[in-house]
């Protein structure tokens, strides 16, 4: 089977056009990556580049290109995966293949490229209540985890971080508030902003035993389930979307209230209290730990995201995936229909 993914491969963007081209090869697919010319795109150049992010094997002039042009280029194939990561770019499905859309940010800014594009084919997006007209084969898809964040959890005794947080500062001065306050608690804290490089960011996640997630209740990002594929207890704040990741609070994460300071959101102000106690109980938190893992690994890698865009577009894959890859093809059914419910409920 062939497939095509496409998306925009500038940094620090084009981790999940990677993430969904190897999910679908796992399954035996032959896959083309093709993205937009340097001079359509922007970004920052090769900043972020590492070996984990798939140049494409074409690129296409426009901001819109058919997908009849595409084809023309490549040759036959199966389905096109079209994955939008924000960027103002994406193959315009005119009929001629199976076609998916996968929408990431699902900002109302984007509903006219996105429709455009997407016409009558199935739409998968992350986000939930922004008040964005959905098109009408939408469908809730979280994020995933890729595989590789599963093998880089250290164990507990070597884990030299008692909290980590990547990313960008939610709230004024609480990162700053953070290290002090863990600091009285004799727990380290490792707060290194946005991280270069996957394998460094995964391995960072893996020398640290709590982080948290403080927008879970409109989108489910690829942060904290990247956190608990590395064995990180995650903390999430909760709301509509997580309540459709099937996710048991005490067993395989930990909740917590979110502050709402203006237009953004930060973790309460006993939570460095809240994750020390985890921390620093070292048999809750190996099995909470393994718990985490045990999770993603059941229901939330990319290849069961790959599984479920196969399933609504009628594909068949070439193989299921090696056991000894210890993941489950499929997500559950009840689970599935849950976020198509969500999707409906948004438009």
């Amino acid at each position: 089977m062939k497939i095509i993914v496409a998306g925009v491969d500038y940094p620090p963007r084009p981790h999940m056009v990677s993430w969904f081209a190897r999910a679908f090869r796992r399954f035996g697919c032959e896959v083309t990556v093709v993205g937009a010319t340097k001079d359509t795109q922007a970004g920052d150049g090769d900043t972020f580049i590492d070996w984990m992010f798939e140049q494409p094997a074409h690129r296409f002039d426009g901001q819109r290109v058919t997908t009849s042009t595409v084809l023309a280029t490549t040759g036959d194939h199966d389905a096109i995966v079209m994955v939008d990561q924000g960027d103002d770019w994406s193959l315009v499905n005119d009929g001629k293949i199976p076609y998916a859309y996968v929408w990431r940010e699902g900002n109302r800014a984007e509903e006219s490229r996105v429709h455009e594009s997407v016409g009558d084919s199935p739409c998968f997006v992350c986000m939930l209540g922004k008040g964005t007209k959905w098109p009408a084969r939408s469908e809730f898809m979280p994020f995933a985890a890729d595989q590789f964040f599963l093998s880089r959890g250290r164990p507990y005794e070597t884990r030299e971080h008692g909290f980590i947080y990547t990313g960008r500062e939610r709230g004024s001065g609480t990162n700053a508030r953070l290290t002090a306050e863990f600091a009285k608690l004799e727990m380290t804290t490792h707060i290194p902003g946005y991280i270069k490089g996957y394998s460094a960011y995964a391995n960072q996640l893996g020398a640290a035993k709590t982080t948290y997630v403080v927008d879970s209740g409109t989108y489910v990002g690829s942060r904290g389930l990247e956190a608990m594929a590395a064995g990180c207890v995650v903390f999430w704040d909760g709301g509509e979307a997580f309540d459709h990741l099937g996710f048991i609070p005490g067993r395989d994460c930990l909740m917590m209230p979110a502050n709402k300071v203006g237009d953004d959101y930060e973790p309460p102000k006993n939570f460095p209290v809240m994750a020390a106690e985890i921390a620093k109980a070292k048999d809750r938190w190996i099995a909470m730990s393994q718990a985490a893992k045990r999770a993603i690994r059941t229901a939330h890698t990319y290849q069961h995201r790959v599984q479920r865009i196969a399933d609504v577009l009628g594909l068949k894959l070439p193989k299921t995936v090696d056991e000894s890859q210890e993941t489950s093809c499929h997500c559950p059914t009840h689970r599935r229909r849950a976020w198509s419910q969500a999707a409906q409920n948004c438009r």
